[in-house]
């Protein structure tokens, strides 16, 4: 796979090239109005608060960067599984988003959630059991990503800026924790964004890393991962993201969350309090 990542990257570079850019990351900030010394600075600002406790985390749970996702899933399981409509419907009323449920379709799923528009009408979630605050928080933020496509025009999709819609996504989940858990319950649904979103942190520089540099990837993959106390095999550097999402969007989770919690706390869409 590491010789299909490379030439990936090269052909990304070429078209980015082609089209004026200095190349593909430069493109790709370009297109969302960033430079690339502000989203660095912004990336590290971020890891300094939140990289501490997720590196203690890590390290005493004994994490391996290949189990992160199903171990962060049973960072904090919930006493009994949620019903997803209800919850939906519930916040949905509070911010006044009711016109957006009858065009949602729901299934479950046993491993992953995910948002699509399936016409000009219908949004489908695919949904897992919301059975821990990871599942709880991955609910509403995959309702975010229906709500912007609710939003807007079938036709106008192809343009959304994915940062715009990611971080648009990681405001509903943040705003559904301030609205709809107790203390406790919120700050359980925190400190597992906060992980993760380190983890997009790391991984947001590292490919910022690599596209100025892709000589020794394994390399960077070790000096960056290594920083969140996980066990790394540098021999999968390749799988970060490169095939599932575009590579540098990832980024967009530390941002939002930072921008979320530059909101006062008990604010909504209407400026009242829960």
């Amino acid at each position: 796979m590491r010789p299909d990542v490379l030439a990936l990257m090269e052909r990304r570079d070429a078209a980015a090239v082609s089209l004026g850019y200095v190349g593909y990351a430069d493109g790709i900030l370009a297109a969302d109005g960033l430079q690339g010394d502000w989203l660095i600075g912004k990336l590290t600002d971020y890891l300094k608060i939140h990289l501490p406790a997720t590196a203690k985390w890590a390290h005493e749970e004994n994490i391996a960067m290949v189990d992160w996702f199903s171990r962060l899933h049973r960072m904090a399981m919930l006493m009994e599984p949620s019903a997803p409509m209800p919850l939906l419907e519930t916040f949905a009323c509070r911010m006044g988003l009711e016109p957006v449920l009858p065009r949602l379709s729901i299934s479950m799923t046993d491993h992953f959630c995910f948002a699509s528009q399936t016409d000009s009408r219908r949004i489908h979630l695919a949904i897992s059991p919301i059975d821990s605050m990871y599942s709880w928080c991955t609910l509403f933020h995959e309702f975010g990503h229906a709500c912007v496509y609710a939003s807007l025009p079938q036709n106008d999709l192809p343009w959304l800026s994915p940062l715009v819609d990611e971080v648009i996504a990681v405001l509903f989940a943040h705003t559904a924790l301030q609205l709809l858990c107790d203390d406790g319950l919120r700050s359980q649904g925190l400190s597992v964004l906060h992980t993760d979103y380190t983890r997009a942190c790391v991984s947001g520089l590292f490919k910022l890393d690599l596209w100025r540099n892709r000589t020794d990837p394994e390399r960077l993959y070790q000096n960056w991962y290594s920083q969140l106390g996980v066990q790394v095999e540098p021999e999968k550097w390749a799988l970060d993201s490169f095939r599932s999402i575009d590579c540098m969007t990832v980024f967009a989770y530390p941002l939002g969350q930072a921008l979320a919690e530059s909101i006062p706390a008990g604010k909504t869409a209407t400026g009242t309090g829960p």
